[in-house]
């Protein structure tokens, strides 16, 4: 690979004009070997119509095409969100029922062993419940929004990671930002709940229980939905791989006993 040439450059030159004059020399490519993601990235990133693959002595051996890359993307894409959801990037609406079974519920189990010891979290407050049952009524509002906060910072991260606009020397960076969100967010979430909560029990203290624990929440959230891809990453896991499982389940306990903890610490406040 000695340069490239445009075609309008070729056409436009007086017929006597040498090559080596209308080329050019600074050419980008890629080793036969690289990663197809990688490749695909570093076409799009430069937007370039095609990219010269060549082999370790520099020899042309092929070329990327634009077309090419839109299949290699879409491939990738669609990988990483199966894996977010824990299937097989072989996984069809047509796979018969048997192959998904095989496929599909091993996961399924880990996720449902990860609702048993959330079940087993909150049967350890069973008492703190029976006295002050008002709590129960939050427990799924901040399990879950801690979880959808999450999860739209895992969707950025495990995103960005994949088009290459994320490295490992970006941590305490995004960490900064996603505390940053966390608690501006967190303040207005729990302000909320917190109004919620006194307006339906009529409880000071149920309501600053209620505020403070969807504010922790969410920003623990923020903080599991980024390290948590990224330490897969660091694993060398691909971190597209069942982030949002994990998140949720990580969220649902912190959320449980964020808000039944301070419940039983501030039980007689509670009138409990």
């Amino acid at each position: 690979l000695q340069g490239v040439l445009s075609l309008r450059h070729l056409i436009t030159a007086p017929p006597t004009t040498p090559l080596e004059n209308l080329m050019a020399r600074d050419v980008i490519s890629v080793p036969v070997e690289l990663d197809q993601e990688k490749a695909a990235e570093k076409l799009r990133h430069y937007s370039l119509m095609a990219l010269p693959v060549v082999d370790e002595e520099g020899r042309l051996v092929g070329v990327l095409e634009a077309d090419d890359v839109l299949d290699v993307q879409v491939e990738e894409a669609t990988e990483d969100i199966y894996l977010q959801a824990g299937l097989s990037i072989d996984e069809t609406p047509n796979t018969p029922v048997l192959v998904s079974l095989r496929r599909r519920v091993p996961w399924l189990l880990i996720n449902l062993t990860f609702g048993f010891l959330s079940a087993l979290i909150v049967s350890s407050f069973e008492g703190t419940i029976s006295r002050v049952a008002a709590l129960a009524a939050f427990m799924p509002i901040i399990a879950g929004h801690g979880g959808n906060t999450g999860s739209q910072t895992t969707t950025l991260i495990v995103r960005g990671i994949a088009v290459g606009e994320i490295e490992r020397r970006d941590l305490w960076r995004i960490v900064r930002k996603e505390l940053a969100f966390g608690v501006s967010y967190g303040l207005v979430a729990g302000l909320l709940s917190s109004i919620l909560a006194y307006v339906l029990e009529g409880n000071f203290w149920l309501a600053v229980i209620v505020g403070v624990s969807m504010m922790g929440n969410i920003i623990l959230a923020g903080m599991a939905g980024s390290l948590l891809p990224l330490g897969m990453q660091a694993l060398k896991v691909d971190p597209a791989l069942a982030s949002t499982v994990w998140l949720t389940t990580i969220t649902d306990w912190l959320g449980f006993v964020l808000l039944l903890g301070l419940g039983t610490l501030f039980l007689k406040e509670l009138g409990g």
